[in-house]
C-alpha cells in the first residue's frame, strides 16, 4: 500500500519535501529535484530520464510512479527510469493525487482528471468576477476526488471578500461545498472533516 507524506523542506525557506513510498523504494520530490532512496541498499540517485529541475509532486499509482518536475509529468513503470508521461508542458504542476490507473493534477491554478488511456480533462472551478484563485486535490479514491478551493471576491479598490470550500468531483459532477459563513478564516480541514462525514 502506497504511502504518502510530506515534509517541511529546509533546504530554501518555503518549499516542501514531498514523498511518495513502495515497499522499500521512498521518491523524494523537493527544490533539487526528484530522488530515489532505496531504504535496503541505502543508496540516494536521481532517477533515470528525469532532469535536474525542481521537482513539485510525486505519487505513486496502481502500477505507476508519477513524477512533476519543472512543469513537466513524467511516468516510470519500475520507479527507476521514468520518461514523459505527458507531451504538455505546465509552468507549475502543484498537486498529484491517484486513484487506480487514474491520476489528478492540479497544473497552473486548474484541477485535471487524466484517464488512464491518456485523455486529460480539465475541471473548470472559476468563479466570475473572482481576482484570485487556488485549488488543492486533498485525496482521489474509488473515483471520487476531494479538493480545497479558495478564491476572492473583489469588494472595493482596497479590500476583497476571501472564501473557501470542499470540492467533491465524481464522473462529470462537480460539487462544491463552502461554509455559509466562510470568510477566508475557516479552516479547510474542519469543512472537509464534517462534509466527508455527512455526505450527500
Amino acid at each position: 500500500m502506497p504511502l504518502f507524506v510530506a515534509e517541511p523542506y529546509r533546504g530554501q525557506a518555503g518549499g516542501h519535501v514531498l514523498i511518495a513510498a513502495r515497499r522499500s523504494v521512498v521518491w523524494v520530490a523537493a527544490e533539487e529535484g526528484l530522488r530515489r532512496y532505496d531504504l535496503e541498499r541505502r543508496t540516494l540517485s536521481r532517477p533515470t530520464g528525469t532532469p535536474e529541475g525542481r521537482a513539485t509532486a510525486v505519487v505513486a499509482s496502481a502500477h505507476d510512479i508519477w513524477a512533476a518536475v519543472d512543469g513537466r509529468l513524467y511516468r516510470s513503470a519500475d520507479g527507476r527510469t521514468f520518461q514523459l508521461g505527458e507531451p504538455r508542458a505546465w509552468k507549475e504542476i502543484s498537486y498529484l493525487a491517484a486513484d487506480g490507473d487514474e491520476l489528478w493534477l492540479v497544473a497552473d491554478g486548474m484541477l485535471h482528471r487524466r484517464a488512464p488511456d491518456g485523455r486529460l480533462t480539465p475541471i473548470d472551478l472559476h468563479k466570475p468576477g473572482t481576482f484570485s484563485e487556488e485549488v488543492a486535490v486533498v485525496s482521489a479514491s474509488k473515483g471520487v476526488c476531494w479538493a480545497s478551493f479558495y478564491w476572492a471576491d473583489r469588494v472595493d479598490a482596497g479590500a476583497a471578500s476571501y472564501h473557501s470550500a470542499v470540492i467533491r468531483v465524481r464522473g462529470d459532477v462537480v460539487d462544491v461545498f463552502q461554509h455559509p459563513e466562510s470568510d477566508g478564516s475557516t479552516k479547510i480541514e474542519s469543512l472537509l472533516l464534517g462534509v466527508m462525514e455527512n455526505p450527500r
